[in-house]
């Protein structure tokens, strides 16, 4: 499907999911829109405005997060409909600090970059301490137990009731109870280090924990990452974002420190994780079927197995 598009040179804005900035121009003749609830076409003064950055801020976060949150799809994330742009706030003051806005965005892409780089280095330089995956470990301890959130299925120990709860996604059933406090602690570690945005069970059952006795060499290497940890930059440039949007909207510092708080203890809020550029997004379900790259043959293989 085919849609007529703003005039050349005018940018797009889309604003799927709230988690990953995307911007990208639009030439009528040469580009098609195939999907286009999420997308947004601004004034032309306004084609090189980052918005796909300031949405991003604390400010955007919160206010979407308390007031716009349209749908939830598979009870694991939140759309944001075309029509929630036009709710978001705005003001004039923002297009006066766009120069900056640009500067800081092109930032944090390079550390976002950085830091996906950054956890690769680290699991190989883990793995040279000795390490075992959480499966490992349930399956050498009988008394271990792991419960996820919405229990579906029995787990692999009946024993005892699992009391330490660890998130590890942005999806209200994103988390699992291990009923030992050391393997919490440590699980709840490698999920910090390794978990962006959403994860499969799979996903955790395959984090790398120290084996016993490497404890302290997996402190070691994991604090020397953390010293130049590029998720430490990534939080410095979305708080220097915070510092320009804040003010332009009229919020004080306060108020900013409250919505930072709140997205960080609320029940609820803390859950909600945006999902950062060069993140890989997990799918499921429907959608896995929707992304497969052999979808159109399934079909035709099942049309023809059931005209058989």
């Amino acid at each position: 499907m085919a849609v007529s598009g703003p005039d050349a040179g005018s940018r797009v804005c889309v604003l799927s999911n709230f988690h990953v900035p995307c911007r990208s121009p639009l030439r009528p003749g040469q580009n098609r829109i195939l999907e286009y609830r999420n997308h947004f076409s601004p004034t032309s003064d306004l084609n090189e405005f980052p918005f796909d950055f300031v949405v991003l801020s604390i400010v955007y976060r919160w206010f979407y997060a308390l007031y716009l949150r349209e749908g939830v799809v598979a009870d694991y994330f939140s759309n944001a409909y075309h029509g929630t742009i036009g709710c978001l706030p705005w003001t004039v003051s923002l297009q006066a600090g766009q120069t900056a806005l640009c500067s800081i965005r092109n930032r944090f892409m390079e550390a976002c970059r950085f830091m996906k780089a950054g956890k690769e280095v680290l699991a190989e330089r883990l793995a040279q301490t000795g390490v075992v995956t959480l499966q490992q470990v349930i399956q050498s301890r009988e008394e271990l137990r792991l419960r996820w959130g919405s229990q579906t299925q029995a787990t692999e120990s009946e024993d005892s009731e699992p009391v330490h709860s660890v998130p590890f996604g942005s999806a209200l059933s994103d988390w699992v109870e291990v009923n030992d406090a050391l393997i919490a602690e440590q699980l709840a570690l490698a999920v910090t280090l390794f978990i962006d945005g959403s994860a499969t069970r799979d996903d955790i059952r395959n984090l790398i924990l120290p084996a016993n006795g490497t404890e302290q060499e997996y402190a070691a290497v994991v604090a020397d990452y953390k010293r130049t940890e590029p998720t430490r930059e990534v939080e410095r440039i979305l708080a220097e974002l915070d510092t320009v949007v804040a003010p332009a909207l009229g919020v004080s510092e306060n108020e900013l420190d409250f919505m930072r708080e709140d997205l960080k203890k609320d029940p609820l809020l803390s859950k909600l994780r945006m999902r950062l550029p060069y993140q890989e997004k997990t799918v499921r379900g429907l959608l896995e079927s929707l992304l497969a790259s052999d979808r159109y043959q399934q079909i035709s293989t099942t049309r023809s197995t059931q005209s058989a």
